[in-house]
């Protein structure tokens, strides 16, 4: 749970994601709007300079055209007389310029009708210099709780983390790469909030109830006086399960299990860190390529990844490679495809990109000289031939450095993630050629069950715990053992205490989870026997949907020890996220 005030974050330059700001200062806004259009006239005509021996005269003309909407006394004075009446210049303006928008969408003539993709093009360039404005003028909050229409791990870059208490997010779900960073960083996260009217909640405060999905604002003082009260029990709670950071890793019956952690941020660093964690199982190179503003040199991933190997040394460091695409964009990279989750992600970029993947390689090998904690996890895995050719450029890369560049570096263990059925199907090949796997029961989720983990509307139809979905694990550890692969889990299934009990009964020993899960699953590891996790496991195969194994799960663990637990672990919603006021 969490409590703060609400700063909104738009689309960059999405005309029809401006939030609703009233302005304070109508006479500072008329200033800045007119400061916006006079440096975007100056980039019009720039443009058309350098343009200037390349078009011709009509196309040259259009420029000028450009430079004299953005002079038409008309349309400044409707913006103008918007902002005097309370609005402020960025919500002025991008609802004048979608209304003019509309108008030329109607228009009969074919040439002027496609105007509107101009007019809606110097909007979004204006609306980026006032939003920019925005940025440097906006003091925050001490309370941050961070508010838009579909929020990525960039929205991230430009705030303190110590002050984000809250996430919410109109589109994806409690599954999506958001949520799970929302979950890494120990800060309540509601995503599919599809009836949010976002853009009216600049500056007010909101609770955030990241185990129900619900979002407050008003909150009376008595709801108010409550969630604080909930909040202290969860910080003793909390702080309760710290207790048992440096006991070991057993059963009651003596069963040696491994909790491994899942990095990304240097926030994530801090709290594994804290937490005790034996290992990294998962450390999500994408995540600081999210946060710059083009692909970082060899030098610079360096730098972040030495500073991850250090931090754990001597405990192992899995570094899984780029892992972009899906609901991973790079703001420099952008991929536009119809069905991203079936299409060029993962591995698949690295391969048909090899310079950004030879590039990345070598930036951990030589971040790992001297250290030598460094395990290297490639993604998305869906064929041999894809495997095999990234063997081969990990050892160019490898041999270009030890024998041609003289770096002393040790081989690091070389591994593979099972998250897609093809790969489910041939665990004995891909084990044989690999020192390690890795199951990412996220994406295993979604491709077993054809459900977008970002997709609200089918939300109801993702779950862990679906019979299929456990038989396909019983399957992997079964082959896994079978060629003596090491294997491990490193999807969010393996940090819910309720779920983490299945999995041990499956025959699972290693779990890789957030920071903050890895308490509550040590927790209930150390409460079950490993024998009557196993009873439970074979138990549920034989049932035929999740929502009678969950039931199973809940009524046979709800006993003093662990029933705790079940309740203080924010429930996976399914349905839409809501607002009451």
């Amino acid at each position: 749970m969490g409590i703060g005030r609400a700063v909104l974050v738009s689309s960059s330059t999405d005309l029809s994601a401006v939030p609703e700001r009233l302005a304070k200062d109508p006479a500072a806004e008329i200033k800045r709007f007119l400061e916006a259009l006079k440096a975007t006239k100056r980039d019009m005509r720039n443009l058309g300079d350098g343009l200037a021996s390349k078009l011709s005269e009509e196309e040259f003309a259009l420029f000028e055209v450009y430079i004299r909407m953005l002079d038409d006394r008309s349309l400044i004075r409707e913006v103008k007389d918007a902002i005097k009446q309370g609005r402020a210049a960025t919500s002025a303006w991008s609802s004048v310029i979608l209304k003019h928008v509309r108008t030329f969408k109607k228009i009969d003539d074919p040439y002027l009708r496609e105007r509107a993709a101009d007019v809606n093009d110097l909007g979004r360039r204006v609306l980026g210099y006032l939003q920019a404005k925005d940025t440097e003028q906006s003091p925050l909050p001490r309370r941050i709780v961070l508010v838009g229409e579909d929020l990525s791990a960039t929205a991230l870059a430009d705030i303190p983390v110590s002050r984000l208490v809250g996430i919410i997010s109109l589109k994806g779900s409690s599954n999506s790469h958001m949520a799970i960073v929302g979950r890494a960083l120990g800060i309540p996260t509601v995503m599919g909030a599809v009836n949010l009217p976002w853009t009216e909640l600049e500056g007010q405060e909101l609770i955030v109830d990241g185990s129900t999905g619900e979002v407050i604002s008003r909150a009376t003082r008595t709801v108010r006086r409550n969630y604080v009260q909930r909040q202290r029990e969860e910080r003793q709670f909390n702080k309760d399960l710290e207790k048992l950071r440096d006991i070991p890793c057993h059963t009651p019956d003596g069963k040696r299990f491994s909790l491994w952690v899942n990095t990304g941020l240097r926030q994530d660093t801090l709290q594994s860190l804290k937490s005790g964690a034996e290992a990294v199982g998962l450390f999500r190179t994408e995540i600081p390529f999210l946060m710059r503003s083009s692909f970082p040199t060899e030098d610079e991933q360096i730098e972040i990844y030495r500073e991850q190997l250090v931090a754990f040394s001597p405990r192992p460091v899995t570094m899984r490679t780029l892992d972009i695409g899906g609901d991973k964009d790079l703001p420099y990279f952008p991929i536009e495809e119809e069905n991203p989750f079936l299409g060029w992600r993962g591995i698949r970029i690295s391969l048909d990109h090899p310079e950004i993947f030879l590039v990345q390689i070598r930036a951990m090998l030589r971040a790992s000289e001297g250290i030598n904690n460094l395990r290297i996890m490639l993604p998305m895995i869906s064929n041999i031939p894809e495997l095999e050719r990234a063997l081969q450029l990990i050892d160019r890369a490898y041999g270009e450095l030890t024998e041609e560049e003289g770096y002393s570096i040790k081989r690091p263990l070389i591994g593979a993630m099972i998250e897609v059925p093809a790969a489910v199907y041939q665990v004995k090949e891909i084990g044989r050629r690999v020192d390690f796997l890795s199951v990412g029961t996220n994406d295993l989720t979604q491709y077993l069950l054809a459900v977008d983990r970002n997709n609200p509307r089918v939300a109801d139809l993702y779950h862990t715990l679906h019979p299929s979905v456990l038989r396909a694990l019983k399957s992997i550890i079964e082959q896994a053992s079978s060629v003596k692969c090491q294997l491990s889990i490193c999807g969010e299934m393996a940090g819910d205490p309720l779920s983490v009990v299945v999995l041990l009964g499956l025959g699972y020993e290693t779990f890789s989870m957030s920071a903050s899960s890895l308490l509550r699953v040590k927790s209930m590891l150390l409460n079950v026997a490993c024998k009557d996790a196993q009873i439970l496991a074979r138990r549920a195969l034989k049932m035929p949907d999740s929502s009678a194994i969950y039931k199973f799960m809940a009524e046979a663990l709800n006993q003093p020890e662990v029933a705790k637990l079940l309740s203080a672990t924010p429930k996976r919603r399914t349905e839409a996220s809501k607002l009451i006021v």
